[in-house]
């Protein structure tokens, strides 16, 4: 039987362990992002800026996560300042480029579009990984 330091040292260990894989996926996922959606991922913060650190894709894959575990979804809206940011001429465009990093992805982040009265509303919600749907 473990001692509870030594249990604590355990979990600490596996924590820490975790945290590792996890940000390791996040930074494979990031580097398959197309160029395309660079300005949009910098902007989210779904590349590492060496500046500040600043990196939200492992947060954001865990809230996608746990969201999804809940029957919910994350989602953004659009408009038509956000195309002239991403550098994108319509929302066609857009959404094409967000099926690429779909595809890119491996489907193991589902993106759906749904068309609004002045934009598009993107839906991201987390897919089961299996040994079949990996990187």
């Amino acid at each position: 039987m473990l001692s509870i330091k030594a249990a604590h040292e355990e979990k600490t260990r596996l924590e820490q362990e975790a945290v590792a894989v996890w940000e390791k996926l996040a930074e494979d996922l990031a580097a398959l992002i197309p160029s395309s959606l660079h300005k949009f991922a910098v902007e989210k913060g779904w590349v590492k800026n060496d500046v500040d650190n600043w990196w939200t894709l492992p947060k954001f894959f865990e809230n996608l996560v746990n969201n999804t575990r809940n029957g919910g979804f994350n989602s953004e809206d659009f408009g038509q300042e956000d195309l002239q940011r991403y550098g994108f001429e319509n929302f066609d465009a857009l959404k094409v480029e967000l099926h690429g990093l779909e595809q890119a992805w491996n489907n193991l982040v589902r993106l759906e579009t749904s068309d609004r009265e002045f934009g598009v509303r993107v839906y991201y919600s987390a897919t089961e990984i299996t040994p079949e749907r990996t990187l």
